[in-house]
C-alpha cells in the first residue's frame, strides 16, 4: 500500500480501513463505514 505507515497513534486512511480493523479493533472500538461500532470482542466472534 503506497504511503502506508504502521503508526498506531495515527488514524488510518480510508483505503486502509479493512486492514486497520484488524490492527486497531483489539485495542479500541472501531467504526465501520456505516457508522456502527464493534469492539475487539465482537471481532473475535467474526473469526
Amino acid at each position: 500500500m503506497p504511503g502506508f505507515r504502521d503508526d498506531r497513534s495515527r488514524v488510518p486512511d480510508t483505503e486502509n480501513e479493512s486492514f486497520a480493523t484488524y490492527v486497531y479493533a483489539p485495542y479500541t472500538d472501531t467504526v465501520r463505514q456505516d457508522g456502527s461500532t464493534f469492539s475487539g470482542a465482537d471481532l473475535q466472534l467474526v473469526h
